[in-house]
């Protein structure tokens, strides 16, 4: 019984060891007996917490979205500037730099890893980030910075091309096609009234996926 004096540090012992073992070898080539022999724990012990592989990969997904969600709110809570339209900009070069160390990129990683899960991220992009965005988007439009016409909308595309179209993680293109794409979604974005990627921020965002990839 001693091996369950502590289940809630078991738990988390065995997501940060999975979230590790998922990241390294993918979640497919990751086994049970990976789990175990890095834990030194029992099978007993971690089917007395997880019933499955899937279930402790659902675990992972869970705990770095909240780690993400949480990160997320307090920089969006710490960033002053002077219009709906810099709040965004200043978020989005942010978030690009600051990737590694926030740990943003370890969700989608994982997801990349294991298709099934993908369709999870888009959902949590669509229903929990958008929204984030989109009071941005209103704020601005408000305050003149921002001319587009449906800030729900224009947010979920906005996220959707940038997190996933876009990103070399979940998209492995050479370069020149993911700079491409980056200039393509500028274009697009501008059209609909949403200019928020000028040249400088372009380039903040061109050299962090370079950086991080």
């Amino acid at each position: 019984m001693a091996r369950y004096a502590h289940p809630e540090r078991t738990v988390e012992n065995i997501i940060t060891t999975a979230t590790a073992l998922f990241l390294e070898k993918g979640y497919e080539q990751t086994s049970i007996q990976d789990i175990l022999d890095a834990l030194h724990l029992s099978k007993g012990g971690l089917y007395h917490h997880f019933e499955s592989k899937e279930a402790i990969l659902s675990a992972v997904m869970e705990h770095c979205s909240k780690e993400y969600q949480k990160q997320l709110h307090d920089i969006i809570n710490s960033i002053e500037a002077e219009n709906g339209k810099a709040k965004l900009k200043e978020l989005l070069r942010y978030l690009a730099t600051h990737a590694q160390r926030y740990g943003f990129e370890k969700t989608t990683a994982i997801e990349a890893k294991n298709p099934h899960f993908v369709v999870n991220g888009m959902r949590n992009c669509m229903e929990v980030d958008a929204p984030l965005i989109s009071k941005f988007i209103e704020e601005g439009i408000s305050d003149g910075s921002i001319q587009t016409s449906d800030p729900d909308l224009c947010a979920e595309v906005f996220l959707f091309l940038i997190n996933y179209w876009i990103n070399p993680i979940i998209n492995p293109d050479d370069c020149d096609q993911i700079k491409r794409r980056l200039s393509y979604l500028k274009h697009m974005m501008d059209r609909i009234g949403f200019d928020i990627l000028d040249d400088e921020l372009m380039e903040d965002i061109w050299h962090a996926y370079q950086k991080n990839n």
